[in-house]
């Protein structure tokens, strides 16, 4: 969720590409505009739009979209793993068995320039859970991804962001 913490949640202003304009168009036809609002307002926020077509909840507070939707995945139960170095990902009869490293933190706290400071490392502690799908973080490089592609199993779906916003499958 974008737009300096108002939640620029799509657009509804005319299409401007910055980069490859077949692929975005192609993803775009895949998800067309409408059916993005009607997934948004199934998730029971408000939206409004600013006069450049930025869609925004109604209260422009980001806060808002990311509550629906760690709401809606809740109730899925999605299962949310972060700061996790993964050191191994093996098949399993009902997904991925993923072993790894978590790192616990402190709360994050704001500083009076608006800034988050993130919290100081309390612990690291060995996880192992299944997932059936991963998510890479949006700082992962092109070749940290290829290279986790070719170590992980060819069945896992993983996930990573382009342009910023684009979430690709």
């Amino acid at each position: 969720v974008t737009g300096n913490g108002r939640g620029n949640l799509m657009n509804d202003g005319p299409l401007r590409f910055y980069g490859d304009e077949a692929f975005a168009e192609k993803v775009l036809d895949r998800m067309p505009r409408e059916t993005v609002r009607q997934f948004l307002q199934n998730l029971g926020l408000s939206l409004t739009a600013d006069e450049e077509g930025r869609v925004y909840p109604s209260c422009f507070m980001a806060s808002v979209a990311v509550d629906a939707f760690l709401a809606r995945l809740a109730e899925l139960g999605v299962s949310i793993r972060q700061n996790v170095q993964v050191e191994s990902i093996t098949p399993t009869a009902n997904g991925f068995r993923v072993t790894g490293t978590e790192s616990l933190y402190a709360p994050s706290t704001a500083k009076k320039n608006g800034k988050v400071k993130k919290g100081d490392l309390l612990e690291m502690r060995p996880v192992h859970f299944t997932a059936d799908r991963v998510i890479l973080a949006r700082e992962t490089s092109l070749d940290e991804i290829r290279e986790i592609r070719a170590k992980a199993p060819k069945e896992l779906e993983m996930e990573v962001f382009g342009h910023g916003a684009m979430c690709v499958s």
